[in-house]
């Protein structure tokens, strides 16, 4: 708004990249794509052995031990970005090329370290 500014208080409230959602369409209309069910937990560049135990909170994509790998079918996938001490997303819509989309987790901090999508 005209007459204001904006300031980023980085000493009391840092923004780390806490996590994200994957949606079929724009986010705006909610349709979120699910982790794979057989991939997730799989590191970034390995094969999957076998397939690993999940819990719940894997599956929805949330923080967890592992990776969450998504296989991207919509013709428009965006990704939200989110992060601590914020409501604001980071929305971007991802290349139709775009076949799957592998986010690693730190186990310690809880955030996002890694999301490479190919």
């Amino acid at each position: 708004m005209k007459g204001w500014t904006t300031d980023v208080d980085s000493v009391n409230a840092r923004q780390i990249f806490g996590g994200l959602v994957l949606f079929s369409g724009h986010p705006k209309y909610g349709a979120t794509v699910m982790p794979d069910e057989a991939a997730a937990n799989i590191p970034v560049g390995k094969p999957p052995e076998k397939t690993p135990e999940k819990t719940s909170e894997q599956l929805a994509g949330a923080t967890g031990a592992g990776d969450i790998v998504y296989t991207l079918t919509s013709p428009e996938t965006y990704m939200a970005c989110q992060y601590t001490s914020t409501l604001v997303r980071l929305i971007k819509k991802l290349p139709k090329d775009a076949k799957i989309c592998r986010v690693k987790f730190s186990a310690t901090l809880g955030h996002v370290q890694m999301v490479a999508c190919e």
